[in-house]
C-alpha cells in the first residue's frame, strides 16, 4: 500500500532577495506529520516541523526546499512564485523504514541497530488485556521470559530478557517510562511480630507488588525492548539485565476516547492430583477423631473404598476422592475496566487528560484490587525549533487481603492445596468455630492453617500512592544540532497492614504490624548532539550526562498478643515494638554515542558510560569511586549489494559491551547495631554487615 503526504506551503516576501515561508506537512489523511525536515538546497538552513506539522523559514527567492519524511523517497521542490505548494512523496519501497525508540530515547531505523530490539504497539496490549502489562507481552517478544505469580491483580510479574544475568538476587530489566528510569523493585515484607507464622515454621509473606503493575495499558503508545548489553549499556549499572523503554499516550487531535472492558478470571488446575490414597498414615485409616485430627495434613492411608471414616469434627463420611475441593474454594473473579481520556490540539501544541478506574475482584475469597490512574501529558512549542513535553501521573491503589506467597502458614492458597485427597474442603467452613477461634483440621501440624480462616481472617491489606513525573526539552538548531535536558521524579508512599487474628491455631494472641515506607527516585539528564555528512559517510556524535538521586525510609510497629479478642488495633496489643531504616543515595554519569555511517549500507555504533556510585564512597576520603561500561556493535546490510529475487532484506549484525551492577548502601564499612541486652548497664552491640568489606 502506498501512501501520500501533502504539503501546504505558504509565503511572503518581506524584501528580496528572501521570503519568509510558512507551511503544514500533513499526510493523505489530513493528519499532521511532527519532525518532518524541510531544507534550503544547497546552504545550511533548514528546519523540521512542530507537534502539528507546522514549520517556517527564511529562504533565498527562487530556493529549493528538501522535504524529507522517514520512509518516503526525498523530494526536491521549487519554491518559485507559487502561493501554495502541494507536494506528494512517494513511499521508498526500497528501504526497511521500521523506526524504533532506542537508548536515551533515539529514534533509529532499524537497519542500523547492531542489536536486537523489539517494538510493541499500544493497542496489542489492550487485545488479551492484562491488568500487569509485562504479562501482556508474553509470547510477543523473542527471548523475553515473563512468570507471574499468584497473586492476583497488582501482583509482581518476574521478567529476564535472554536468560538469568547476574547471580544477584535479581536479573529483571530497567523500566524507562517517558526517557526517565523507573525504580520497580517487587514490593516485600519478611516476617515480623503479627505477621505470617510469628517467627514459626516459615518465612511467609504477601505479594505486594511491583511499579510496573501501576501503569494503566490504555495510555501507553508503544513499548520497545532493548536485549543484550550492547543496546542497553547507555543506562549503566541499572541496565544489566536489558531495558524495556514504555512511551505513553501524548494528545492527537480533538477527540474524546472511552474504553470500557471486564476481563472474567477462573483458576485453571493442571496439577496431577492423586486420588488413590485418603487421610491417614502408615496405609491405616483414621478411627477415631484424635487420630483424624493428628493426621489432618497426610495423605498417607489406605486406598480409598468409599467406606464410612471419621474426620477431624468427629463425623463420619465416605471415604472417597474429593475431586472438586479447588473449584469449591476458588470463585469466578474479573476485572473491570474503564477508561476516559480528552486530546485537545491548540497553537503550538496538544494535551491529553485521561482517567481511569480498575475494579477487581479476586479468585480467592475475600481478596481484591482497586486502582485509580490520572495522566496529563502536553508536548507544546513555545517559540522556533523549541519543543516541550511534560507527563504526570497519579496512581491510587488500594488492595485487600493481597494473596500470601509461599507454602507458609496463613496462605489460602498453599492451604487449600494441602488437604488429603478425602477431605472435603467445604466441611471446614466458615473456617472458624462460634467462638471465633480457627477451625482446625490438623492438630498435629497447627501451621496447616484452615484455608477457609485464613482468606476471611487474616488481613494484609495495602495502599499505595504513586506520582510520575517527568519534563523534558529539547532545541534544534537551523544547522540540526540539538539540546535536550530533561528531569523526572518517580515517588510514592506505601501503607501495609497484616493481622494475625485472634484465635489461630498457631498463635492463639494473634499480632499487627503496620509499615509505612516512602521512596523517591530523581533524575535529571542533558543531551547534545549533531549530525554531520560528508560524502557518503554520515556521522553522529552524541555527549551527555546524568545524575539520579534515590532516597527511601520505612517505619514498622508491631504488638504481639491481642488483649481484647477480635479487635485489631494496635492499641491493642501488649508487647509493642519500632523499627526503621533509612538510605540516600546517588549516581553522578557521563557518557557518549558515535554512529557512522557509509552509504545506508554499513552502520558501526560505539559508546561508553561513566557511573560514580556514593555507595562505592572510600571511608574516611571524599571521593566516589566508578565504573565505565564500553560498548560496540555494527550491522552490514548485504541485501542493498547483493539483490537476489529470493531475498528482499538481509543484515548481519555483532555487538560487544560490558555492563555491571552497583551495591547497596553501607557495604563498604563496618557499621553497628545496638542490642537490648547490656553488662553493667552498658548496651551490646553488633556487627550488622554480613560480609567484611575490601580494606
Amino acid at each position: 500500500m502506498h501512501y501520500a503526504n501533502e504539503i501546504d506551503l505558504y509565503y511572503g516576501f518581506h524584501y528580496l532577495p528572501e521570503c519568509f515561508c510558512i507551511g503544514f506537512i500533513k499526510d493523505a489523511l489530513g493528519g499532521a506529520l511532527p519532525g518532518a525536515s524541510v531544507r534550503v538546497k544547497g546552504t545550511g538552513i533548514g528546519t523540521s516541523t512542530d507537534i502539528n506539522g507546522k514549520f517556517s523559514l527564511n529562504a533565498p527567492e527562487n530556493a529549493v526546499l528538501v522535504v524529507s519524511y522517514a520512509g518516503f523517497q526525498t523530494k526536491e521542490v521549487a519554491i518559485g512564485t507559487q502561493t501554495t505548494i502541494n507536494i506528494v512523496l512517494a513511499e521508498d519501497t526500497k528501504q526497511l523504514t521500521d523506526v524504533v525508540v532506542t537508548a536515551l530515547g533515539i529514534k533509529k531505523e532499524r537497519r542500523a541497530l547492531g542489536y536486537s530490539v523489539t517494538q510493541i504497539g499500544g493497542e496489542t496490549l489492550t487485545q488479551a488485556r492484562e491488568n500487569n502489562i509485562t504479562n501482556s507481552l508474553v509470547g510477543k517478544v523473542a527471548g523475553l521470559d515473563i512468570a507471574g505469580t499468584s497473586g492476583g491483580a497488582g501482583a509482581a510479574t518476574n521478567v529476564t530478557i535472554r536468560g538469568v544475568s547476574s547471580m544477584g538476587p535479581s536479573s529483571q530489566p530497567l523500566y524507562v517510562v517517558n526517557g526517565i528510569p523507573m525504580e520497580n523493585s517487587p514490593v516485600g515484607y519478611k516476617s515480623t511480630i503479627g505477621i505470617g507464622n510469628n517467627g514459626g515454621q516459615y518465612d511467609n509473606a504477601p505479594d505486594l507488588g511491583d511499579a510496573i503493575s501501576n501503569i494503566n495499558p490504555d495510555d501507553i503508545e508503544s513499548i520497545s525492548v532493548l536485549k543484550g548489553a550492547a543496546a542497553s549499556a547507555l543506562y549503566g549499572n541499572r541496565a544489566k539485565a536489558g531495558v524495556i523503554l514504555i512511551t505513553t499516550k501524548s494528545g492527537k487531535g480533538n477527540s474524546i476516547e472511552f474504553s470500557s472492558n471486564y476481563v472474567a478470571e477462573q483458576v485453571m488446575d493442571r496439577t496431577n492430583w492423586q486420588y488413590v490414597y485418603g487421610q491417614g498414615v502408615n496405609g491405616q485409616k483414621p478411627t477415631t477423631q484424635l487420630a483424624a485430627a493428628s493426621t489432618g495434613s497426610s495423605s498417607w492411608g489406605a486406598p480409598l473404598d468409599g467406606s464410612n471414616v471419621i474426620q477431624f469434627d468427629g463425623v463420619s463420611r465416605p471415604y472417597s476422592a474429593q475431586k472438586d475441593n479447588i473449584e469449591d474454594f476458588y470463585r469466578t473473579g474479573g476485572s473491570w475496566t474503564n477508561t476516559l481520556a480528552l486530546n485537545k490540539s491548540f497553537t503550538g501544541g496538544v494535551i491529553r487528560l485521561s482517567a481511569s478506574d480498575l475494579t477487581n475482584r479476586s479468585v480467592v475469597p475475600n481478596s481484591g484490587l482497586n486502582r485509580q490512574n490520572f495522566t496529563l501529558s502536553s508536548t507544546f512549542d513555545p517559540i522556533k525549533n523549541l519543543v516541550i513535553d511534560a507527563r504526570v501521573n497519579y496512581i491510587l491503589e488500594q488492595a485487600k487481603n493481597r494473596p500470601m506467597l509461599s507454602d507458609g502458614a496463613g496462605n489460602a492458597n498453599y492451604n487449600a492445596a494441602f488437604l488429603p485427597t478425602s477431605v472435603n474442603i467445604a466441611t471446614l467452613q466458615p473456617g472458624k468455630k462460634p467462638d471465633g477461634n480457627e477451625l482446625s483440621y490438623n492438630t498435629g501440624n497447627p501451621y496447616a492453617t484452615n484455608p477457609w480462616f485464613a482468606a476471611n481472617d487474616f488481613i494484609h491489606d495495602t495502599k499505595r500512592e504513586r506520582l510520575l513525573s517527568s519534563v523534558s526539552a529539547k532545541y534544534t538548531f537551523d544547522n540540526g544540532l540539538f539540546l535536550q535536558a530533561r528531569a523526572g521524579r518517580d515517588s510514592y508512599n506505601d501503607n501495609y497492614i497484616a493481622v494475625t487474628p485472634s484465635g489461630t491455631a498457631y498463635d492463639a494472641d494473634g499480632g499487627y504490624t503496620e509499615q509505612n515506607s516512602k521512596f523517591s527516585d530523581i533524575n535529571v539528564d542533558g543531551l547534545i548532539g549533531k549530525s554531520f555528512k560528508i560524502d557518503d559517510i554520515s556521522i553522529t556524535p552524541n555527549i551527555g550526562a546524568s545524575y539520579r538521586r534515590t532516597q527511601s525510609e520505612g517505619v514498622t510497629n508491631g504488638g504481639a498478643n491481642f488483649q481484647l479478642f477480635g479487635i485489631y488495633t494496635l492499641a491493642n496489643t501488649g508487647g509493642k515494638s519500632v523499627s526503621a531504616y533509612k538510605q540516600d543515595q546517588e549516581t553522578q554519569s557521563v557518557y557518549g554515542t558515535l554512529e557512522v555511517t557509509y552509504k545506508d549500507i554499513l552502520y558501526l555504533t560505539g559508546s561508553a558510560r561513566s557511573d560514580w556510585f556514593s555507595t562505592l564512597a572510600t571511608p574516611g576520603r571524599d571521593n566516589k569511586l566508578n565504573s565505565v561500561y564500553p560498548a560496540v556493535s555494527g550491522s552490514f546490510v548485504f541485501s542493498e549489494l547483493w539483490k537476489p529475487s529470493f531475498l528482499s532484506f538481509g543484515k548481519l549484525r555483532a555487538g560487544y559491551a560490558m555492563v555491571g551492577q552497583a551495591t547497596n548502601p553501607f557495604q563498604t564499612q563496618l557499621y553497628y547495631n545496638l542490642r537490648s541486652e547490656s553488662i553493667n548497664n552498658n548496651p551490646l552491640g553488633n556487627i550488622v554487615n554480613g560480609a567484611i568489606p575490601n580494606a
